[in-house]
């Protein structure tokens, strides 16, 4: 039996020299706002997403992997991009997304309690052993 995948989106909306901002949503319904460097960020597409244990920031953060890559072979997220916490965006070259509640341009307050929810739901999905796509929309003109 197949089992739905959870749906998340990122839906870009604003790409200033502060950063690219967007608003992540679950099944259609609003999460929280995102924030990525305004020059090393993904590209449009779709993702999938794993929870693996970061050695450095001692916690579970969801790695995003491209559709096509094999999962069973990434057993260390070092390298990856991620979803995390955090209040500057600069410092992340790999393409890593910054969760939180928008402030100002570029600006997220509340970020790690966002970010403890979203992890806490993303885990009890991958308990049920459901699926998880991550996909980012191009910001609309």
């Amino acid at each position: 039996m197949n089992k739905p995948n959870i749906q998340l989106t990122l839906r870009r909306f604003l790409h200033t020299r502060y950063g690219m901002e967007g608003m992540l949503s679950m099944h259609a319904h609003h999460v929280c706002h995102t924030v990525e460097h305004p020059i090393h960020h993904l590209p449009p597409g779709d993702y999938k997403v794993i929870l693996l244990t970061h050695p450095h920031l001692r916690r579970k953060v969801p790695c995003l992997l491209p559709l096509k890559a094999d999962t069973n072979q990434v057993h260390s997220p070092i390298g990856l991009p991620f979803i995390g916490i955090g209040n500057g965006h600069f410092c992340l070259t790999d393409g890593s997304i910054i969760v939180g509640q928008r402030l100002l341009a570029g600006v997220l307050i509340h970020s790690h309690d966002i970010f403890g929810k979203l992890i806490d739901r993303l885990d009890k999905e991958r308990y049920r052993s459901r699926p998880i796509l991550l996909t980012i929309l191009p910001p609309e003109p």
